[in-house]
């Protein structure tokens, strides 16, 4: 028996990209930058798959700024909004 609850359902890149309305490409910059919806990576290797929880494709695409901090820490959010500020 399965239950498929948004914090236990895990994403695919695509998948959590078509929830958000963006490419998948900028969801893997996202990512690279430690930024965006939370990410596991399974395995080691450079091209092992990444998965999104629901729940974090939820949470980011409501507040990006507040989900960021919490799930990548405070630094993440500094540098963007070093980034914003064009330094």
């Amino acid at each position: 028996m399965s239950s498929d609850t948004a914090a236990t359902k895990f994403l695919t890149r695509q998948q959590a990209a078509d929830v958000l309305s963006m490419k998948p490409s900028y969801l893997a910059m996202l990512f690279r930058e430690k930024r965006g919806p939370r990410a596991t990576k399974f395995g080691p290797a450079d091209r092992s798959p990444v998965r999104y929880y629901l729940a974090d494709v939820l949470a980011w695409g409501t507040d990006p700024v507040a989900h960021e901090a919490a799930a990548w820490g405070k630094r993440a959010v500094r540098n963007t909004r070093r980034q914003k500020a064009g330094r």
